[in-house]
Parts: C-alpha cells; sequence; structure tokens
C-alpha cells in the first residue's frame, strides 16, 4: 500500500497505508465494539439538543485546531444563531463556512460502497470552507502556485495539481477495501502533509475524513471527533510530526491517535443517547404510578416540575413556581406538604436540607 512519486523538483512524495497492525489492533477492536452499541442505541428527543450541541463544538473546534481566533462561547452563541456569514469578521466567515460544509457533508447517503475521492471534490470543500474569507496566497478551491510555509515538515512546493490527482487514485484503489476508519484517518494525514492550499488546509483535511466516515455510515464520529483534535492539539501535531518523519514508513502513531479519538467520541456520543433513554424510562415510570394509582394527577404534575428543573429547587422556589401554584391554587398548605410528604416517604423526591430534588434511580426489582 504504498505509491512514490517524483516530482519535477525531484522532490520524493510517499502516499502510504504502512503502520502496525498488531500496535493498533485493541483500538480497533474497542473501536468496533464501541461503533456497534452506539449504532443499537435508539435516538430520542430528549438527546437532540446535546447532540447539537456536540457538532457545534466539534465545527469550532476544527477551525481552532491550528489557531484560536475566536473564543469558544462566542463561536458556539454565533452557530446556535446560524446568521449567514456576510458582513462578519473573517473568523466569524469561516465558522459559519464550516457549518455549510458539514451540511453537504450531511447530505452524503451512507452506504457499503467505499467512498470515491476525486480533486474536484478536494477543491469545493475546499472553496465552501474559505469562501469569503481572504487570506494572502490563497484562492477558494484553487490548489497553491507557491511554496507553504510550514514550521514542522516541508510540503512538496509544485506539481501539487498533479500529487492531489495521484493521490486520489492511490486512496480509491490502494485503500478500497481497508477498514474505513484507516481510509478516513489516512486521507485525513496525506491531505495534511500535500498541504495542497494556500489556506484552510486542515479544515480541508478533517472535512474530507468526515465525508468519509459519513459514507461509511459513522453516525455522530464525523461530528464529533473534532473536539477531541482540539482537546489534543499537541499530541496531534506530534503524532503527525512522528508519522511524517518516518517518510511514511510507518504511520502507527497517528493512526492509534485517530483510534484512540474515535473510541472517546463513541463514548461521549453513547452516553448522551444512554441519557436521553433515562430521561424517556423516567417519564415513563411516572406515567405507570399515575395509571396504577400510586400517585394522584396532582403530585403527577409536581414530579414533573422537579424533573424540568433538573436539580435541587429550594422549597421557596418550589412554591413560586407557576405550574405548582396551578396544582395547588384551591388548596390548603396541608395538601401542598402532605404530597410533597408522601413522595419523599416513598423515595421518589428527596426532601433534602435546602429543598426538594427528584430522584432519578429507578426502583430495581
Amino acid at each position: 500500500m504504498i505509491r512514490q512519486i517524483i516530482t519535477e523538483r525531484f522532490e520524493r512524495i510517499t502516499f502510504s497505508g504502512k503502520y502496525d497492525e498488531e500496535a493498533v489492533a485493541s483500538l480497533m477492536k474497542e473501536a468496533d465494539a464501541r461503533f456497534a452499541i452506539l449504532s443499537s442505541l435508539p435516538v430520542t428527543p430528549y438527546s437532540y439538543s446535546f447532540l447539537d450541541e456536540i457538532h457545534n463544538k466539534c465545527i469550532y473546534s476544527s477551525l481552532t485546531v491550528q489557531k484560536n481566533n475566536m473564543k469558544s462561547e462566542d463561536a458556539l452563541n454565533l452557530l446556535r444563531i446560524l446568521q449567514d456569514s456576510y458582513h462578519r469578521p473573517a473568523a466569524e466567515k469561516a465558522l459559519a463556512n464550516l457549518r455549510i460544509v458539514y451540511g453537504l457533508i450531511d447530505s452524503i447517503v451512507p452506504s457499503a460502497e467505499p467512498f470515491v475521492l476525486t480533486p474536484d471534490f478536494v477543491k469545493r470543500l475546499h472553496m465552501h470552507i474559505t469562501f469569503d474569507v481572504r487570506t494572502e496566497g490563497n484562492i477558494p478551491g484553487s490548489f497553491r502556485t507557491k511554496s507553504a510555509d510550514i514550521k514542522y515538515f516541508r510540503p512538496p512546493e509544485k506539481d501539487i495539481a498533479k500529487l492531489i490527482k495521484e493521490f486520489c487514485d492511490w486512496f480509491n484503489t490502494e485503500l478500497r477495501s481497508a477498514h474505513p476508519l484507516i481510509r478516513a484517518c489516512l486521507a485525513h494525514y496525506h491531505l495534511s502533509l500535500l498541504h495542497p492550499f494556500g489556506d484552510g488546509n486542515g479544515r480541508t483535511a478533517r472535512s474530507v475524513e468526515a465525508a468519509i466516515l459519513r459514507k461509511a455510515g459513522y453516525r455522530y464520529l464525523y461530528r464529533s471527533i473534532g473536539v477531541y483534535y482540539k482537546e489534543n492539539r499537541t499530541e496531534y501535531y506530534r503524532s503527525f510530526r512522528k508519522s511524517e518523519k518516518t517518510g511514511g514508513f510507518d504511520l502507527t502513531a497517528f493512526v492509534s491517535f485517530f483510534l484512540e479519538g474515535a473510541c472517546k467520541s463513541f463514548i461521549i456520543v453513547t452516553d448522551v443517547l444512554l441519557a436521553g433513554l433515562r430521561i424517556c424510562a423516567v417519564k415513563d415510570f411516572f406515567e405507570w404510578l399515575k395509571s396504577e394509582e400510586k400517585i394522584t394527577e396532582r403530585q403527577y404534575g409536581l414530579l414533573h416540575i422537579l424533573f424540568e428543573a433538573d436539580r435541587m429547587i429550594s422549597e421557596e422556589e418550589l412554591f413560586r413556581n407557576k405550574a405548582f401554584a396551578g396544582l395547588y391554587d384551591d388548596d390548603s398548605a396541608d395538601a401542598r406538604d402532605k404530597d410533597l410528604r408522601n413522595l419523599a416517604d416513598t423515595g421518589i423526591i428527596f426532601r433534602l436540607e435546602g429543598g426538594f430534588e427528584l430522584n432519578r434511580n429507578l426502583p430495581q426489582r
């Protein structure tokens, strides 16, 4: 799985799929197992907002892996607003552009057929990524014509179009039968290595990786792994440089880093989906208590108030709650206190020193 190209300037460029399979075998097995678990979980509406937040963090992270030119909270607020990028500062335009790119990736239909990578696809992603973001030496959707000034390694100076064409051909043939996670990882690595554009190379490489993962059916991974890259930026570059220094003959460091990120991303999303299922189970338990007449309609409403609070709520705050006041509008304080006492005695809610909190642990049988 190695192809070497000699450029007009006699630069030797290596496209390699070589890594220590034994060294990453346990990570690969873990990634496959965690993906299988994640794929088996239903997605409830209670998970939607959390998944959107992870996706927004992924977009922001992909933008700021190289340079942190926007505060996290500002970026996330902007992504929630979903406004157009026109007449905004460059960093905000770049962020909005990435949202558009992920929207395009979302439209890719998953299938068993391996993703086919083309130079036009790479250029189209780059065009969207850097559209209306003016950077010296960069033309959106066009390969660079000058040397790239990179601190840690030296990308090829010329023949970029030829090299990208050769890379896509190698990727589509030599890596066609490789594991989808490996294909995505190696596409990310080699596009970063070639550095084909004047700006936006990292974002383009990560977006190509995302497209390959989307095509292979890795739901949520392509929308979350960018957070891992951002949070482990030092190791991200270290693993890349370590692999690059081997001349392409051992990419184990970068492959291992990627697979570890995949496993951690699967864990995060799985926890979100399980939390959504738990919410469904708790609400279903409330319905069962009411249908079995173990709680009254009024107590049922009280449980929902505490559920929505999702924290301990003081007695004063609870009594001021409009929904709570509606439940006990025509009843005495004795009825209110009796309901709270009964729910606490049965263990459905906790009566704490500072107030009340819902017991979210379902009874075990």
